[in-house]
């Protein structure tokens, strides 16, 4: 675990140089955890993104495992916050970000939480669901052609679709997956309609056939 996903250089290149001679020695070595507490001057999105990428070079999938900033700035958290995740997001290595607490009364920095005392939302918790919840998050409808078919597009994670036909609704579940085939899900009912199609978990994107 790298402790605070550190940018400073000596940090990257011990923390680099030691994974590599782990991975050199055969080690099992699944992936690198990086811990992310940020502070009230948070380093430009671009710098970790440079990190990134050169913890990319290692061929290992990277965790952000505990993630929050300290800053009683509510403004500039909230958007470090959105600026961070889309870093995260958009970058192949990065298969998750973990939040270190959501709440005031059991953060361990309440300040750095996303949801006050008595639950209300701070700005973060805004910009976090924005992302997470809305813009990350496929959902998609419509009707199916004249061999009952429908293609959509979405991003990787687990989906449930909705068929509506003969006045009822049929529920299937499916996956895309990065790096996996575009999956053909099949209902078993002919001349279904489409109505609704939602994504539980989002990274990255990839196709369907229905």
């Amino acid at each position: 675990s790298n402790h605070d996903a550190s940018l400073d250089a000596g940090h990257v290149a011990y923390f680099e140089t030691t994974a590599r001679y782990l991975k050199d020695q055969v080690a099992p070595i699944g992936g690198l955890g990086l811990q992310a507490h940020i502070g009230g001057c948070p380093s430009p999105p671009v710098n970790v993104l440079a990190v990134l990428d050169r913890y990319a070079v290692l061929g290992l999938p990277v965790r952000f495992t505990e993630f929050d900033i300290r800053t009683d700035d509510e403004e500039l958290q909230a958007d470090y916050t959105r600026d961070f995740l889309i870093v995260a997001f958009s970058h192949a290595s990065v298969v998750g970000v973990q939040l270190w607490g959501f709440w005031e009364r059991a953060h361990w920095i309440p300040e750095a939480a996303m949801y006050r005392g008595d639950f209300s939302e701070k700005p973060n918790a805004r910009a976090y669901k924005s992302l997470v919840l809305d813009q990350w998050r496929t959902r998609a409808g419509g009707a199916t052609d004249a061999q009952g078919l429908w293609r959509g597009r979405g991003f990787h994670g687990d989906y449930v679709v909705t068929v509506e036909h003969g006045g009822k609704s049929y529920e299937q579940v499916f996956s895309l997956r990065a790096g996996a085939a575009a999956p053909t899900v099949r209902v078993p009912l002919a001349a279904a309609r489409l109505v609704n199609l939602s994504t539980r978990a989002g990274a990255g994107l990839g196709d369907a056939t229905l």
